[in-house]
């Protein structure tokens, strides 16, 4: 703090100095004394007092290179809409200034103004088809997809080095169907050329996760941990690879860490998982409560958990319950139906209300786990079996 009063001190002494050495030598004009004025201001973070100075500037000549530094002060304080009516009125003095039609196009589409922002950069574009960036801010802010991508790969083929290309690339190809082989040639592209580049590496992990390498997994984010220590994703994922490895104290430590950052649900719900693997069904049961608590979507992976862990208890009702709510709130959660099914046979011995329940499961989810498939049908046959010669005695 004191480091910075004593920078912001020496900064203005310095501007006062500008002012104090133009005001003294008569060689300096009036607007050259003002331009100077309005730079170091803006350099130094007084916004409004190197707008007045450009300003004053502007009425000795008006010149398009103040303009231009008055337009991105007025934007940098928060009024967008004068800086557009300035870029504007230089475009209408001089039309083939492209860096005043780019800026105008960026900051047009900061204000959400896309159409005519899009229609300048692909003016640019036209007028200077080398360029990468006109390209690539073409994708930034077109809507469909393929148009997207094809503003990527335009920009990337005028630059085959442009990392920020090639990392869109990348992001939009897995999108796709049937480009799993081009999006894995931009990702190792892009981490040929830049192999610490985090977006990247998050791809990586997300790949090996689907490819269930959970041990390339946990050695890559710990890499990501070195080079990004402060990073959410990396200290999530380290837990979550380690909580599946089943290395529980390692797993703790990094959703602890995790925590400190951000307090998601997903990470209570982990620690929960986590408690329940060391038995310590008390302090499960209050992390996926916090975790639904916190949560304002879906939960039914939390409730799903309470429920084994009632079930652990042998509370079956309270477990029953809790399937219940699981189930109401994910229809396509076939193993809270089935614990409910299997529940609700067992422990109430509601026959007809558990083969309404195991009817539901093969209807919808036979192809889930034959395992629990085979079981269910026979299950189901019994209970039949049963329910006819309770009807024949009546």
């Amino acid at each position: 703090m004191i480091f910075f009063l004593w920078f912001v001190q020496i900064s203005f002494a310095q501007t006062k100095d500008s002012l104090s050495y133009y005001s003294s030598t008569g060689s300096a004009t009036e607007f050259a004394k003002f331009k100077k004025l309005g730079d170091d201001y803006y350099e130094n973070g007084y916004i409004s007092k190197a707008i007045e100075n450009y300003q004053k500037a502007l009425q000795i000549k008006n010149d398009f290179n103040v303009q231009k530094k008055l337009a991105k002060a007025w934007s940098r304080k928060g009024y967008g809409e004068k800086a557009i009516q300035i870029y504007q009125s230089v475009l209408s003095q001089d039309s083939t200034n492209v860096n005043v039609r780019y800026d105008l196009a960026i900051l047009l589409a900061k204000k959400g103004r896309i159409e005519p922002a899009i229609k300048l950069l692909y003016a640019l574009e036209k007028t200077d088809p080398k360029n990468p960036d006109y390209s690539y801010q073409i994708g930034q802010l077109e809507a469909d997809v393929n148009r997207k991508l094809d503003a990527y790969l335009r920009s990337y083929y005028k630059d085959t080095t442009l990392i920020r290309s090639i990392y869109k690339i990348t992001k939009l190809y897995r999108q796709l169907d049937n480009f799993k082989d081009s999006a894995q040639y931009f990702l190792q592209k892009g981490l040929t050329l830049s192999p610490n580049h985090f977006g990247l590496l998050r791809l990586q992990v997300i790949d090996l996760y689907r490819d269930n390498k959970f041990v390339a997994m946990k050695n890559l984010l710990i890499k990501m941990d070195s080079l990004y220590p402060n990073k959410l994703f990396v200290k999530k994922n380290l837990g979550w690879v380690y909580l599946n490895l089943n290395q529980l104290k390692e797993a703790d430590f990094y959703l602890d860490q995790a925590l400190k950052i951000d307090d998601e649900p997903i990470l209570y719900y982990y620690k929960g998982i986590l408690f329940f693997k060391q038995k310590k069904y008390k302090e499960a049961k209050y992390m996926q409560l916090l975790a639904i608590a916190k949560k304002k979507v879906k939960n039914d992976k939390e409730f799903y958990q309470l429920g084994l862990i009632e079930k652990e208890y042998k509370h079956y009702q309270k477990a029953l319950n809790y399937f219940k709510k699981a189930y109401k709130d994910n229809v396509k959660d076939y193993k809270s139906l089935y614990q409910q099914a299997l529940l609700t046979d067992v422990f109430t011995k509601n026959r007809k209300k558990a083969i309404k329940l195991y009817q539901n499961y093969l209807k919808h989810f036979a192809s889930k786990d034959q395992q629990t498939t085979a079981a269910i049908k026979k299950r189901l046959n019994d209970l039949k079996v049963k329910e006819f010669m309770n009807s024949e005695k009546k």
